[in-house]
């Protein structure tokens, strides 16, 4: 995993954890010249290996900077982030009803949201799956499940209902 920093990357994970660093050697050359030597990635990598060694730095320690700094993403490890396990998890519902979903004759929005409750309750029976829900500024959600996702349904008659939607989503988002 260490491949994957960059040099200012392992010196950040340095001073961060362990106050030190390999050093810049600066050295006169037979004019009386001062020569900076800067270390280089091994010296790095060789400076965290003797840590690691000693236990005074640890493999997790290192993987925790890592997701931390975006070096890289929990996925590396087979970790699945919440962001990309909702993503998943929303997906799954949305495909459901796109496979399995048959509504009967609609003829409004409340009929739809009767048969989409019912379906979502008998495919995902370990989800909280809520209808009109008010949220804190009076608003009436359709569908709630698991207070993580919301479905607002239209039967539209128009394409301005259409255009009305969007701002209506707009408005949840800032409740």
């Amino acid at each position: 995993m260490l491949e994957k920093f960059e040099i200012g990357q392992l010196e950040d994970f340095l001073e961060s954890y362990l106050n030190n660093k390999p050093q810049t050697i600066i050295e006169e050359d037979k004019q009386g010249r001062k020569i900076e030597t800067r270390p280089s990635r091994k010296d790095y990598l060789d400076f965290i290996w003797k840590y690691l060694e000693k236990n005074e730095i640890n493999y997790n320690q290192i993987k925790d900077f890592a997701i931390r700094k975006s070096i890289v993403f929990p996925s590396y490890f087979g970790i699945e982030s919440t962001e990309a396990g909702n993503q998943r998890e929303f997906e799954n519902i949305i495909n459901a009803i796109r496979a399995e979903f048959q509504p009967e004759n609609i003829t409004n929005e409340e009929h739809l949201e009767a048969q989409l409750t019912i379906f979502l309750k008998a495919k995902f029976p370990d989800m909280k799956i809520e209808r009109q829900v008010t949220t804190k500024s009076g608003d009436k959600l359709d569908i709630l499940i698991d207070k993580k996702y919301v479905f607002e349904l239209k039967v539209p008659k128009n394409k301005g209902e259409l255009r009305d939607l969007s701002a209506q989503l707009d408005e949840y988002k800032h409740d």
